[in-house]
């Protein structure tokens, strides 16, 4: 399985049988929108996130925007979703789900994006995918290549 997570889209392959193929997403589309969403009740994920962009963008994150960066305030251009800096200097998303006000880490809504993209992956295989290479750009720092580390055991 190959992940490859752009800042706008995402790219889902699989090697198979002596080459590549680029899977579908459930609207038969070669990528799929990098964003996790919140409406409230539901977690949306993908093409469901990118729908809910529209009418709710405070509740819209791309979570690879978030990752690295050392204060919500040096995110250019800022999102509309509200954005905090932790004592550690790492950034977090503040969303309304399940009615109350939540708190993401970019690990966690990296995590999130990630497993929708896999849940995909396994559809189309037909079983479980244990092993995944997930392209990072070459310009990340050792803790951004960590943090996509973190999000990927966390999404298992």
């Amino acid at each position: 399985l190959g992940l490859d997570v752009g800042g706008s889209s995402s790219v889902i392959a699989v090697a198979r049988r002596g080459g590549v193929d680029v899977l579908v997403n459930e609207a038969t589309e070669r990528s799929t929108p990098s964003l996790v969403g919140f409406d409230g009740r539901r977690r949306r994920l993908g093409l469901s996130a990118s729908a809910t962009r529209s009418r709710s963008p405070e509740d819209v994150i791309a979570p690879k925007r978030l990752v690295g960066p050392k204060s919500a305030e040096s995110l250019q251009p800022r999102p509309a979703v509200s954005l905090k800096t932790s004592g550690d200097g790492s950034v977090s998303a503040e969303v309304e789900y399940c009615g109350q006000r939540r708190t993401f880490t970019a690990v966690q809504l990296f995590a999130m994006l990630l497993r929708h993209l896999a849940a995909t992956a396994e559809r189309d295989h037909g079983s479980a995918l244990r092993e995944a290479v997930i392209a990072v750009p070459h310009r990340y720092s050792a803790e951004q290549r960590q943090a996509v580390l973190d999000a990927a055991r966390l999404a298992g």
